[in-house]
């Protein structure tokens, strides 16, 4: 969502270990219930309305892209590939070894990011 926001409303976006398709990604976990066993459900509906926020040509300027090899959940480099292709700056991306899907040690980029969102 974040990617699809922040291109429709032209603003800035941090993206931490993100999924390019998020529609496919989280094709697995359709049926599943969540952490706290509640009622939940991730079902179809919920993939094609993914389908319809799916964005082919960010404005490469507006983000910040935060990747760690060690996520478990998502393969970084379907990120990196993505956001390379689209021309965003070498500098604006952080790829760490390590790590894992909620990124290891995020306080760490607090600085960038305010920086980043102050340019």
């Amino acid at each position: 969502m974040a990617i699809f926001l922040a291109t429709h409303y032209n603003l800035k976006a941090v993206l931490i270990n993100p999924s390019i398709n998020p529609a496919l990604t989280l094709q697995k976990a359709k049926g599943l219930n969540y952490y706290d066993l509640s009622s939940f459900e991730w079902n179809t509906q919920h993939l094609t309305m993914l389908e319809n926020f799916k964005v082919t040509h960010p404005n490469p300027d507006n983000y910040l892209l935060l990747l760690q090899k060690g996520d478990e959940t998502l393969d970084y480099r379907e990120a990196l590939h993505f956001f390379e292709h689209q021309g965003i700056n070498p500098d604006r991306i952080i790829l760490e070894e390590g790590g894992n899907h909620s990124f290891e040690n995020i306080e760490s980029k607090f600085e960038i990011m305010d920086a980043f969102f102050d340019t």
